[in-house]
């Protein structure tokens, strides 16, 4: 794996220390409670069982700008094979994988998995000329501290600090940094019907270290022209975000939409030629249908 050794910037060290704010304060909350009885040997080997899973198949359509703050937009339609598995430890589902690393009654440690699609930078794009943009994946820690709960809805705090990988190919992945995504969390269960509805809100924050903030915002003397003047990125606010998820669990069929709404007018990168828009939008939706039983006879 090639990872790029950069200087490490204040903005860096402000995200290591966000990181390690998160990991003392959940070792402190975590010994308030004993762990799981089952082990994370016992989870592996149920994990691992094809049977104790719920396969499918669905369709999914995601509108997205090309990053944040491109004035670039593109329309991804697709059909998506769909897993889904439920354990004391371990899930996956429609918020992707989930590890709990421990857990009390008012704090959880949880693995924190996200990323974006990669861009081409087409013709007559702000980026037209320059590198393109890879998949990234971002995975970390994140704390997530109960602040309220009441009948059928909870209110809590995440805290997930990321580290952010591009990848090229499998032989190619590079190191991009670490971001921070603070945000309060708000969830409600219900019932439609015979079917479980589901209603969740996020509003907080989006910060970047500098390897993260110039992969989108920097111009290197190279790619400047007169309608784009050469910027050095810096670390800080990327932007203030709000999102906005509606599940509806109806037997075999699983209906999902999602809203994400990114303010980026106060952005420490908003001088950059390239981030061209203060404010966007991501719009998605799918549809899956789940097929019950189909190893329930695996051993």
């Amino acid at each position: 794996m090639a990872v790029k050794q950069t200087v490490f910037t204040r903005g860096r060290a402000a995200l290591a220390g966000a990181t390690l704010a998160v990991l003392a304060v959940s070792s402190a909350a975590l010994a308030a409670e004993p762990a799981p009885p089952v082990t994370l040997g016992e989870e592996l080997s149920e994990f691992i069982n094809p049977a104790n899973w719920r396969w499918g198949l669905g369709v999914a359509a995601v509108d997205y700008p090309a990053y944040p703050g491109a004035e670039q937009r593109d329309l991804l339609v697709s059909p998506i094979p769909w897993a889904e598995y439920h354990g004391e430890r371990l899930s996956v589902g429609r918020d992707g994988f989930a590890a709990t690393l421990g857990e009390s009654k008012f704090a959880r440690l949880d693995l924190s998995v996200s990323g974006s699609l990669p861009v081409d930078n087409a013709r007559g794009s702000l980026r037209e000329g320059m590198p393109d943009l890879e998949l990234m994946v971002e995975v970390g820690p994140s704390l997530e501290l109960a602040v309220w709960s009441g009948r059928q809805q909870a209110l809590e705090l995440h805290l997930p600090v990321r580290k952010v990988l591009s990848v090229a190919s499998a032989s190619s992945i590079h190191a991009e940094g670490y971001v921070f995504d603070p945000r309060l969390h708000y969830s409600r269960t219900g019932q439609l019907g015979s079917a479980a509805l589901e209603w969740e809100i996020d509003l907080g924050a989006f910060y970047g270290d500098r390897d993260y903030t110039q992969l989108f915002y920097t111009v290197a003397p190279e790619h400047a022209s007169a309608v784009r003047p050469a910027y050095s990125a810096k670390s800080g606010l990327v932007g203030l975000r709000g999102s906005s998820t509606l599940t509806l669990d109806a037997g075999p069929w699983l209906l999902m939409g999602y809203l994400r709404l990114f303010d980026l007018g106060s952005s420490d990168n908003r001088a950059s030629p390239l981030l061209a828009k203060t404010n966007y939008a991501l719009v998605g939706a799918a549809v899956v249908y789940r097929f019950d039983g189909l190893f329930s006879g695996s051993q």
